[in-house]
Formats: C-alpha cells, sequence, structure tokens
C-alpha cells in the first residue's frame, strides 16, 4: 500500500486550523494515476507543478479541477479486496484522509519541550497510525511526505519505528520517507486536496479576492463531486474523511 502526505496552514497567522492530508491506495493504482494526470498535463502542456496555493486565475482552476476529477474517478471505484485492521470492508481505489489541528490549542512547550517540530511530528503519527489501521491488509506500506527540513536527520527513521511499535510489526511500515512534490505527481495530489480542506476551514479569514475566488472554485468543484461541504467532519472509515484532533 502507498500513503502521500502533505500539509498546509502549519503557522497560526495562516488561519485558526493546520490541516495534514493523505492519498491511500495500493501500487497498481497509483501507476495508473500517474498515467492520468501525465496525460492530464500533456494535454494542457503545464511544465509546472499542481499545488494549491498556485491556484490564482479561473483558467488555472479549469486545470485544478481536472485533476480532482481524475481522483474522482477512481475514488468511485471499489477494491476487489477488503482491508482494516479491526474493521474490513472494500475501500475505494483511492482515498483521502485529513486531520485539523486548532493553533489555539498546540503546546509545544506542554507536550513537546518546547520543540516545535516534535510535535509536528506528533500529529503526523496520529493521523498516519490512523490511516495505516484502517487500511492494513497484510501488506507493507510505503509512506511519504513532502519536503521538509529536518533539525535531527533521524526525525523520520524514529518515526517510522515508533509507529511499527504502536503496531506490533517492525514490517507493517517498510519506508518512510520525504520527497520534493516535484517528482511525485500524487504528492501534488495530496497537497491539492489537503490544501482545500484548509481554505474551506479558514476561508472566513481569507482576504476576498481574486485569487481566493480561483480557489474556491476548485473548493466548490471537489465539494459538488463529493455532494457535502469539505467544512464538515465525517466518520472515520469514510473513504474521503476529514476529522478534528481533540488536544
Amino acid at each position: 500500500m502507498r500513503i502521500y502526505a502533505d500539509e498546509s496552514c502549519t503557522q497560526a497567522n495562516d488561519g485558526s486550523f493546520m490541516v495534514i492530508g493523505c492519498l491511500t491506495c495500493d501500487s497498481e493504482t497509483a501507476s495508473d494515476l500517474r498515467r492520468e494526470i501525465s496525460r492530464l498535463n500533456a494535454k494542457i502542456s503545464k511544465q509546472s507543478e499542481y499545488h494549491f496555493s498556485n491556484i490564482s486565475k479561473t483558467r488555472t482552476a479549469e486545470h485544478y479541477k481536472e485533476l480532482c476529477d481524475i481522483f474522482f474517478d477512481f475514488h468511485s471505484q471499489k477494491c476487489s479486496y477488503k482491508r482494516g485492521l479491526y474493521q474490513q470492508k472494500c475501500y475505494r481505489k483511492i482515498c483521502f484522509d485529513a486531520i485539523l489541528i486548532r493553533h489555539e490549542k498546540i503546546d509545544h512547550h506542554k507536550f513537546s519541550d518546547g520543540d516545535s517540530q516534535i510535535g509536528f511530528f506528533r500529529f503526523y503519527k496520529t493521523l498516519l497510525l490512523h490511516v495505516v489501521k484502517k487500511h492494513y491488509c497484510n501488506s507493507e506500506f510505503l509512506i511519504t511526505i513532502d519536503e521538509i527540513t529536518l533539525k535531527k536527520t533521524f526525525m523520520l527513521t524514529d518515526l517510522q519505528h515508533q509507529m511499527n511499535a504502536q503496531l506490533g510489526s517492525n514490517s507493517a511500515i517498510a519506508k518512510l520517507q520525504k520527497q520534493d512534490s516535484k517528482a511525485d505527481s500524487l504528492l501534488q495530489m495530496a497537497d491539492v486536496l489537503t490544501g482545500a480542506v484548509a481554505f474551506a476551514w479558514n476561508r472566513q479569514e481569507c482576504n476576498p479576492n481574486t485569487r481566493n475566488n480561483s480557489k474556491l472554485l476548485v473548493v466548490q468543484h471537489i465539494e459538488a463531486r463529493l455532494d457535502r461541504s469539505l467544512a464538515t467532519l465525517n466518520h472515520p472509515n469514510r473513504s474521503f474523511n476529514v476529522w478534528q484532533l481533540e488536544m
């Protein structure tokens, strides 16, 4: 299984909520998704990356809608096999999970010895453990997160060991790596969906301008495909799930 994760609004002045989101799918679906994204890029002669923060014009928003349509075309298809450590079910071919963390409740001095990066990775661990348990099916996980500058190079390895220890397996998570999103279109897709959720929850704090109006078009398109608002919480076993961390 593959997990691709990214974060949005990590600073308090970005809005009330930090959001960490991830895509989950098997390796075959990941390859199929990359192929469809490559076709979209060839069609629109796109050279740059997809990032929610880069949506600035209505024309650009239309390209991002098509990227989201690729996600939902696969999301509409169910897998033929069941997964889940505790409650097994046939999930969609690709799923999305996002965790909301309210900035005003974050206290790194109290909970992380004043180290904001330790606190940040604890949030990451909370989401990733939930997703691995949700999609576990006797196969190893390869987890890729967007590039981040680490104060200590062993932090990702420590996170992997901690998660495997809590899962009771030394191999459930075969690899946890960081990757520049330029090299991975699925990290870019995770960025767009995570950014859309962050925008929906922090929208009242955004200044109304053309750039934000274009982003709103993409958010509304995602909501139309989901048939619900992104600014709502869902059941944890949903295949498109947004939930808030109780601090």
